[in-house]
């Protein structure tokens, strides 16, 4: 009986370790990192190993070499174990001189079976080697720099190394005792079924990478979800930003009045800068686009943050003053004229005074800011006249335009 159970559990650790290799493959192809290639071969291995030594019970003949090359898929499955490690934990890549570790091991594996050919002597030898691979493995992972997102496959794969590590030095040591002490025909009852408790360990291993490669992927789709976003925010904030200024432009206004608790009783102005054609025409657009940048800036520092300020289009401007009076903001616009007194722009010999005409009238509510912003608008025209003539405020009267 116990013999029959051996060996079902030593078929089922074969079967399940040849389909966590046939498995592991899909992952890999979607997932494309390097640390689950070395995995996904190194359950290849170790699905060799596992099926020749399944056949060496079966076809004695050829048990010698079919165990040797159980013991090189035992040593490539450890050898690959911990390279994944060491990249997955430390970015470090595996170079081609570590190969020089599995010079020993695979010696062992080409010579061990024909030296040692009770499966006893021969299992324990290879326990030890796995021993070291898996304690090597932990070492690497517990090396780790942070993985964000990967804690629990982290903590997964990481307990069963530990449990693997201890199941196979547990092996290594009863099998040296038996070689040293213990009667050729005393057994250990509970080794006959130390398939499965490999199997357990093995597939507790295996969940572990898919965890790992599961968190991968969310966290590789989270931070393309947040690219996206900051992409769209910019998209969104470029599309109502003006590029010369930064300010607000009409698209900007237009969100703006989506929002009407942002816009209590208030007022606004209309700002046009004074002969910028002709000095475009005589300087050059650059020294257009700097009287322009100067509006901007003078504005900027004369207003709160939580008062919009826009650049319509070319020369005009707006400011939108909520809770503000007619008067106070008059008043700010004067300031805004001697502010841009002795300004230096590009291609002028000498300060230049930056000239604009404004308005200003007030709204009773956020539906009535386009409404009274025609009417600053025609009260700069007006002052644009009355400067021509030598005068001219730009207020109109503080009404409020319903």
């Amino acid at each position: 009986m116990q013999d029959i159970l051996s060996t079902l559990s030593q078929s089922a650790q074969t079967v399940a370790v040849l389909l966590v290799a046939a498995l592991v493959w899909p992952i890999v192809r979607v997932i494309r990192e390097r640390y689950l290639v070395y995995w996904a071969w190194g359950w290849v291995c170790l699905a060799v190993g596992l099926t020749a030594l399944f056949l060496s019970f079966r076809y004695p003949a050829a048990a010698a070499p079919l165990r040797a090359l159980y013991c090189g898929g035992g040593s490539g499955f450890g050898f690959l174990l911990w390279a994944g490690c060491r990249l997955y934990a430390t970015g470090r890549a595996v170079h081609r001189w570590h190969l020089v570790w599995l010079a020993p091991p695979l010696a062992f594996a080409a010579v061990g079976p024909f030296l040692l050919p009770h499966i006893s002597h021969l299992f324990g030898w290879q326990a030890g080697i796995l021993t070291a691979w898996f304690a090597a493995a932990i070492a690497q992972l517990h090396s780790a720099r942070t993985h964000p997102g990967s804690n629990l496959g982290r903590r997964v794969f990481g307990g069963a190394l530990v449990g693997l590590t201890l199941v196979f030095a547990h092996y290594a040591v009863l099998m040296l005792v038996y070689q040293l002490y213990l009667p050729a025909d005393f057994r250990y009852p509970h080794l006959a079924y130390s398939s499965l408790y490999d199997l357990i360990l093995e597939a507790v291993l295996a969940l572990g990478m898919v965890c790992i490669a599961t968190e991968r992927m969310r966290t590789e789709l989270e931070e393309k979800a947040r690219r996206l976003r900051e992409a769209a925010a910019e998209l969104e904030q470029t599309a109502r930003t003006d590029p010369l200024t930064g300010l607000l432009n009409r698209r900007g206004l237009a969100e703006l009045l989506t929002h009407p608790e942002r816009l209590p009783a208030g007022c606004v102005a209309s700002v046009d800068v004074n002969d910028l054609k002709p000095l475009n025409d005589r300087q050059g657009h650059a020294a257009g686009d700097v009287a322009i940048q100067l509006v901007a800036r003078g504005l900027r520092t004369l207003f709160r943050v939580t008062d919009p300020i826009l650049r319509l289009g070319g020369d005009e401007f707006a400011v939108v003053m909520p809770g503000g009076s007619v008067e106070e903001l008059a008043r700010r616009m004067r300031l805004l004229d001697q502010t841009l007194l002795d300004q230096r722009l590009p291609g002028v010999d000498g300060p230049t005074d930056v000239r604009v005409s404004w308005g200003v009238a007030a709204y009773a509510a956020a539906g009535d800011v386009p409404a009274a912003l025609r009417a600053a608008d025609d009260a700069m025209y007006e002052q644009k006249r009355e400067r021509k003539k030598g005068s001219g405020s730009g207020v109109r009267g503080g009404a409020v335009v319903a």
